[in-house]
């Protein structure tokens, strides 16, 4: 890829190539990394001429209209820069965005109407849960990016109910100024996330340690992003352009949590989704948020422990140390352990709206 002037812009990828490529990657990998370019027909991102657009979508519930504990909250500042590193434009304390709202518009102004390879997102005072962010450029190419990529590369994450395109449903990542949250910023390097023919087959360490390409910050206010060299540019169009996606790796300094995060979330979230397991919840390190119940798989999360319970089942004869969901209490040597009731149960097992 050239570092010099701007490229003559491709033809944008259909929702279908791009939902089937991040598909491939999730089967090269054997994991979750999500579908990585979120651009629907649905969602009219209208673009901006003097500058980029930012569409921010928080983890919530967007058919019932009810959100994750604290998933909404201060929206990022956004810093753009172009391929080469050069800062083009930012936009700072954007707004607030509430449990419940499917999307904000962020607009920036731009110094030159050059495209913003690189975004720079930092936290502000209230933690955001984020599911997914669409941009658009002010040539009108579109790109997007999801909070799977924070729970691969070591965010704390919990599972939305953000349905996109009737396939998939992002986990989101949280990011938070005041250290609730370890994560207080990340980079994007749109151009990587995209769907191409000639799009290499790279793995999650190309994604999760090349600091250029997505990068973690655990800091106030980082002022400065990693951008690919001229020289590693070369090196790396010369393995894309042969087929081979691999790259030795510009490593970044992993600052996340290093051991097992507990929750302090008051609320209970019901599920039947069996992409949204109580038990990978329960063993991930970094999973934060409230209790979770999967009525499908039959197991329980107690978040403020990291302890698993099946969900009780007289059917199953599952009556004891087992989590009773009418009740919404566990059940230990046949009593309730309970006395107060969840203040808030998020019911998810409703089909909600595709966006």
């Amino acid at each position: 890829m050239s570092t010099q002037g701007e490229e003559t812009p491709k033809k944008t990828p259909t929702l279908a190539e791009n939902l089937q490529w991040g598909f491939n990657i999730i089967g090269l990998i054997g994991t979750m990394i999500g579908v990585i370019r979120l651009i629907e027909d649905k969602v009219n991102l209208a673009h901006n001429k003097g500058g980029s657009v930012v569409r921010f979508h928080v983890g919530l519930d967007t058919d019932m209209g009810l959100g994750l504990s604290n998933a909404g909250g201060d929206i990022p500042d956004v810093r753009l820069y172009n391929e080469v590193g050069d800062f083009i434009g930012g936009r700072y304390d954007p707004g607030h965005i509430d449990d419940g709202t499917t999307g904000h518009d962020v607009r920036v102004q731009q110094n030159v109407a050059q495209q913003a390879t690189y975004g720079l997102f930092t936290a502000n005072e209230d933690a955001i849960c984020l599911a997914y962010m669409t941009m658009v450029w002010p040539d009108e190419q579109k790109f997007g990016w999801m909070g799977d990529w924070g729970k691969e590369c070591g965010a704390t994450w919990y599972y939305s109910n953000i349905v996109l395109s009737g396939q998939v449903k992002p986990t989101c990542m949280w990011i938070d100024r005041n250290h609730d949250q370890p994560v207080t910023a990340f980079q994007v390097h749109f151009p990587e996330f995209v769907a191409t023919e000639n799009t290499p087959a790279h793995d999650k360490e190309y994604y999760c340690n090349n600091a250029p390409v997505f990068n973690l910050y655990y800091s106030h206010e980082p002022n400065k992003i990693s951008v690919w060299t001229p020289t590693e540019e070369k090196a790396k169009a010369k393995r894309d352009a042969a087929g081979n996606g691999t790259f030795p790796a510009r490593r970044r300094q992993l600052s996340g949590p290093s051991e097992v995060v507990y929750s302090n979330d008051t609320r209970l979230v019901i599920s039947k989704d069996a992409n949204q397991s109580a038990v990978e919840l329960c063993s991930h390190p970094a999973s934060l948020g409230p209790d979770f119940a999967n009525v499908a798989e039959g197991q329980f999360c107690q978040m403020a422990t990291k302890t698993l319970f099946p969900v009780c089942s007289s059917s199953d004869r599952v009556k004891d140390n087992c989590f009773n969901i009418d009740t919404r209490k566990l059940v230990i040597g046949g009593i309730s352990t309970r006395d107060v009731d969840y203040p808030r149960v998020i019911d998810w097992t409703a089909d909600p709206e595709d966006l």
